[in-house]
């Protein structure tokens, strides 16, 4: 018997290990990703922050912040990134839900898109997603976005200063 609960709890430590492993390498954004919105980047990136607004959920919502670190310069094209489609969704529209580079701050009609996550209290709780406001104000930085529709979006901001990508995603919620 003891040899059976000793092999039970060594196997539920390992699955728990390889659980939480999982979780923090856990990437949305590839290789392929990063050179859609930057075509001439082949740097490497680090993922220095995520957060799941939402926790686990049974109806595949999505509320959650990334910040990645880009190791080399980038530069920026206000002609990219050009969208085809996103997280397995088509843009149908490209004008009306998606955009290129854009310098922030974000327009008042663009700003009402993502509203909801912008004004959000477990946002503004957050340490960068205070920052993720800030950043979206000053005028030295770039944002871009797709938008499937008001329960689905993908929001990119780039913070020229510190060489940072924060990337939003919201779907469901």
């Amino acid at each position: 018997m003891k040899k059976v609960t000793f092999i039970f709890i060594l196997l539920m430590g390992i699955l728990g290990g390889i659980i939480y492993y999982n979780e923090k390498t856990y990437s949305p954004l590839k290789a392929t990703d990063f050179q859609k919105l930057f075509p001439n980047y082949r740097g490497n990136v680090d993922k220095i922050y995520d957060k799941d607004f939402i926790g686990f959920s049974f109806h595949n919502e999505l509320f959650e912040l990334y910040l990645y670190k880009m190791m080399e310069n980038v530069s920026i094209n206000e002609n990219y990134p050009k969208f085809e489609e996103w997280e397995k969704n088509e843009i149908i529209n490209k004008k009306e839900n998606s955009s290129t580079w854009k310098k922030c701050p974000m327009d008042i009609k663009e700003r009402e898109k993502f509203k909801d996550i912008i004004n959000s209290d477990v946002f503004k709780e957050d340490m960068y997603g205070k920052n993720f406001n800030a950043i979206l104000n000053d005028s030295n930085n770039y944002y871009t976005y797709v938008y499937i529709n008001e329960l689905e979006y993908y929001l990119f901001l780039f913070n020229k200063d510190k060489e940072e990508l924060y990337y939003i995603r919201k779907k469901g919620w």
